[in-house]
């Protein structure tokens, strides 16, 4: 509460994790602090328990030329995206959201896949939680024929049981309790949304008991049940008083936004771990000393040229290798695509870029920025580049990580081919990438590279263009000063 005078998220997500009494872990955030470590909290806390943060504020990137191709895609709200999305953090918009999903979290199960049952006495309510649940990437199934068999057994003949299932406005508080029994029972949804709206005869209390009962007499307790009572808060506490309580929202949509973060975390925590990619055959100190010898010879030149009083003041934060150092520096990462052409060829870039090479050009970036480290990023290039395009994670990159940066695009599905055009290698690609994240770990005075274009053939991407910047003055390692009090 307050203002982080001495004690940070960080510090609450190491009490939290080893805290048997805590169940669900809610963040409001304005600032990491601390990313690498946050990054290493997260991971570990999001495979026990869940996090739910929503992040206020901008961060300001790091000091960068404008001619950077990879800064105008990787904006510091995409380095949170990464962030969060890469230790499994679920990032909300609203405080209000926050609570909405923390409730879930806390109370019912965790859905064993998206599959969503909705059941409710209005018609109108009901598609309006379909409309959201699918909206959310979410299913509804069609229910069985020997489901909806036995729910018309005892609900009115006018009643829809395909899912949504309607009961009409007669339903009574029993009609909830056996649907839902049968719901929870069925095997054929992942979690059940139920939506009362007042009629005339039923009160929200007796329908609110009726769902309680349902919940804690029903085997199968591991689908989670939510419920949106429209126009009545007075069955909230009744649907708390369940040996596991029912969160309760005020509109279906809510409902469907918090059961889909639910199965989103869910996916995330049944995904195996999967740890930053290592290599044996790199030579960083070699790339390091070819940065530090160009860089002495720079300071010799600028030492003996005349001074420019109208340079570019970001000019003076950062300096452009020299070209043959950069594909050298890249070599040394054996970079596939840079092995065996260490400079481009300027005609095959410019065909590149103009899309008429056989391949598809994309842009592969580094840019370190001050509050998250260096950023990887995959985007669009050539004629795709007006698509903004692109997809950001925070380095060192894990095979998934790669995998989403070459997968996780709307033009992704353009590396499959086509008739005219064969299925790109997307594992060398995915191998570029994690080379190059593992690079700019290693190399914290490296500000930016651009690899534009990089084509992505079958034979494996191809390098035809790479440049590089490092700061004049040496980055200080993020988490290198101590904690004090301002």
């Amino acid at each position: 509460m307050g203002n982080k005078a001495d004690v940070s998220s960080n510090d609450l997500l190491s009490w939290w994790l080893d805290d048997p009494e805590t169940k669900v872990a809610l963040l409001y955030l304005e600032s990491f602090g601390n990313p690498p470590k946050f990054r290493r909290l997260a991971g570990r806390f999001s495979r026990a328990k869940p996090i739910v943060a929503v992040k206020s504020g901008r961060s300001r990137a790091g000091t960068r030329a404008a001619r950077s191709h990879t800064a105008a895609h990787a904006s510091p709200e995409r380095a949170v995206d990464a962030l969060l999305e890469q230790t499994g953090v679920l990032r909300v918009s609203t405080v209000e959201e926050l609570f909405d999903v923390g409730a879930v979290l806390a109370h019912q199960p965790l859905p064993a896949g998206p599959r969503v049952g909705i059941l409710g006495n209005a018609g109108g309510p009901g598609v309006l939680a379909a409309d959201a649940v699918a909206g959310w990437g979410l299913e509804v199934p069609e229910l069985s024929p020997g489901l909806q068999d036995r729910l018309h057994a005892f609900l009115p003949p006018e009643a829809g049981v395909a899912n949504p299932v309607d009961m009409v406005a007669s339903a009574t508080p029993d009609h909830y309790r056996q649907a839902l029994e049968l719901l929870l029972a069925s095997g054929e949804v992942d979690a059940v949304i139920v939506i009362f709206t007042p009629p005339l005869t039923t009160t929200a209390e007796d329908v609110a008991a009726a769902l309680v009962h349902a919940v804690d007499h029903t085997e199968a307790t591991h689908v989670p049940v939510v419920a949106a009572f429209l126009g009545t808060e007075r069955a909230r506490h009744r649907l708390q008083a369940a040996v596991r309580p029912i969160p309760s929202f005020t509109y279906p949509e809510s409902a469907a936004r918090a059961v889909a973060h639910a199965v989103r975390y869910s996916r995330w925590r049944a995904t195996p771990e999967d740890p930053p990619a290592t290599f044996d055959d790199l030579d960083p100190n070699g790339a390091r000393q070819l940065l530090a010898e160009a860089a002495e010879r720079a300071d010799g030149d600028r030492r003996s040229a005349p001074s420019d009083e109208n340079a570019d003041e970001d000019e003076g934060a950062l300096w452009w290798v020299p070209p043959e150092v950069a594909w050298e520096v890249l070599g040394r990462y054996r970079l596939p695509g840079v092995l065996g052409h260490p400079l481009p060829d300027p005609t095959a870039a410019a065909a590149a870029k103009a899309g008429a090479s056989g391949g598809l050009p994309l842009l592969a970036g580094v840019l370190r920025d001050a509050a998250f480290g260096a950023l990887v990023v995959l985007a669009a290039a050539g004629p795709l580049e007006d698509l903004d395009d692109s997809a950001t994670r925070v380095a060192p990159l894990s095979r998934s990580d790669a995998r989403f940066l070459v997968q996780g695009r709307r033009t992704s599905s353009l590396l499959a081919g086509g008739p005219e055009r064969p299925p790109a290698d997307t594992q060398g690609l995915e191998e570029l990438l994690l080379r190059l994240g593992r690079l700019a770990e290693d190399l914290p005075e490296i500000a930016t590279i651009d690899l534009n274009p990089v084509l992505a053939t079958p034979e494996g991407p191809l390098v035809l263009g790479a440049k590089m910047a490092v700061f004049a003055q040496p980055a200080e390692p993020l988490g290198t000063r101590p904690r004090q009090l301002r």
